[in-house]
């Protein structure tokens, strides 16, 4: 499997998944991959067997690359 520019932009370190609090007292999980919102619940044990099962979408992570891909040549300056 192709190490995207993605992997190598959003996760250089750390964990692959990031915990948010909500205001109703859940607590959401999103993957660094793909940004997706894999779950919320108000459970630790609910939110790491999702994580466990999680998989990236490789159409979304295709597009993010394509994404970053552009992003990465605009900032590069033009031959003249």
């Amino acid at each position: 499997m192709k190490t995207s520019l993605l992997e190598y932009v959003v996760l250089p370190n750390g964990p692959l998944f990031v915990h948010r609090d909500n205001a109703d007292g859940t607590t959401a999980t999103f993957c660094r991959r793909c940004y997706m919102t894999v779950a919320s619940s108000q459970w630790e044990a609910d939110l790491e067997r999702a994580e466990r099962y999680h998989k990236c979408d490789p159409i979304e992570l295709e597009y993010l690359d394509g994404i970053l891909s552009q992003i990465s040549k605009s900032d590069q300056p033009e031959d003249r």
